[in-house]
Formats: structure tokens, C-alpha cells, sequence
């Protein structure tokens, strides 16, 4: 289990699976806990709240995939269409009427640089989130990674 904290005080808790995935996230000032569902290429395709007082559980989002590429989010009820840029970040999405309901601008090396609208969470290792404000990246963007041959 991994945690976020700030001054001290922990935000959020996390754990993974096998694969690296974030399979749970415990908001802990919120005290929500939220599991993340993937498919077999490791796309997220579902989130859902855990009540731990009562058992049950609450779809918060699903997420359509084509070949690896995000094209749908469905909130609410509400089906959002999404356009990803050419490496496959999401750029922007529009609900059913083509209103823009979320953009978002990338630095280079992956941190976002301004969104607007409500943020929609596809990564498969790590959502955008207020303590995880890149597009998919375990580590802060700008750090430097070691390059592993293939």
C-alpha cells in the first residue's frame, strides 16, 4: 500500500494488483473508497464507490475503449465522447449535443498544464487526480527514467 500526504496529514491511500494497477483508492479525508476494474489488455473500464458500513457498491464511470484508445465515458447516465491527442491522451470531451464538457493541455513531458471542466480518468496505472496531476505516469513528469532495451 502507497499513501499521499500533505504536512503530514494522509489524503489518500492506495493499493495495487499484480499487473501494477491501482485496483483500490481510499479517499481518507473524504473517507471514500473507490475500486478500479480493468479489462484484459489493462484498460480501466469501471470505477466504483465501496460503502464499508452497508456492502454495497455504486458505478461511478464506465469507460468504452477501441483498440487501446479511449473513445467514450459514462457518467451519470451521461455518455461523453472523448478525442485523445496522437499518443493517445485524452484531449477533450463532448457529451451527445457536442458540447465540450472537459479539455486539458499536456507539457511535454506529460504534466498537465491547465484543464477545465470536471477531469475524466482514464490511465490504466494511475487517474488524474488532484494528488496524481499528470496523464498516466507513477512519478512526477519531469523525472528523469532510466531507458531499459526491449
Amino acid at each position: 500500500m502507497e499513501s499521499f500526504a500533505i504536512n503530514g496529514v494522509v489524503q489518500a491511500e492506495y493499493d495495487y494488483g499484480a499487473q501494477g494497477r491501482q485496483v483500490i483508492r481510499r479517499l481518507t479525508q473524504d473517507q471514500k473508497t473507490i475500486h478500479n476494474v480493468f479489462d484484459l489488455e489493462g484498460n480501466r473500464i469501471a470505477e466504483y464507490e465501496i460503502d464499508d458500513l452497508t456492502s454495497t457498491s455504486t458505478l461511478l464511470r464506465e469507460y468504452v475503449w477501441m483498440d487501446g484508445v479511449p473513445v467514450a465515458v459514462i457518467e451519470n447516465g451521461t455518455l461523453y465522447f472523448v478525442r485523445t491527442d496522437h499518443i493517445g491522451r485524452p484531449v477533450f470531451a463532448t457529451d451527445a449535443a457536442g458540447t465540450v464538457a472537459w479539455t486539458a493541455s499536456y507539457l511535454p513531458f506529460g504534466g498537465v498544464h491547465a484543464t477545465t471542466g470536471t477531469p475524466i480518468k482514464l490511465s490504466g496505472l494511475r487517474p488524474f487526480t488532484a494528488e496524481t496531476p499528470h496523464w498516466g505516469l507513477s512519478k512526477t513528469p519531469l523525472t528523469p527514467r532510466p531507458v531499459v532495451p526491449i
